[in-house]
């Protein structure tokens, strides 16, 4: 699934759980997946790993924040970067048709 049809499906139905299970030499059986929007537009993106022999649970949430390329620029040169952009588009990638790719050299 597309990073954008992520986002589209949470906007409509607020949350996205899903879970998987792992190959049997993975130590852990199952992840649990919980993805959804704070209030700051972020998405938040909550994990639960549970064993597969001591049904030991492993928890760990990210927020991950969505940048344009003008606001990477501006955050990187106002911390002394010299500041590229490439435009990732028309490539094979798995997170939609606004991808870019950063590169920032401290000055």
């Amino acid at each position: 699934m597309y990073y954008s049809d992520i986002l589209k499906y949470i906007e409509k139905e607020n949350v996205l759980q899903t879970w998987e299970e792992f190959p049997e030499e993975d130590p852990f059986q199952y992840s649990l997946q919980k993805l959804s929007i704070d209030k700051d537009n972020n998405l938040v993106n909550e994990k639960t790993f549970i064993g597969r022999y001591n049904n030991m649970r492993d928890y760990f949430k990210n927020v991950i924040r969505s940048y344009t390329p003008e606001e990477l620029v501006k955050l990187f040169s106002d911390n002394r970067f010299k500041v590229s952009v490439y435009s990732l588009a028309g490539q094979d990638v798995m997170v939609g048709k606004n991808v870019f790719r950063i590169l920032a050299k401290k000055l």
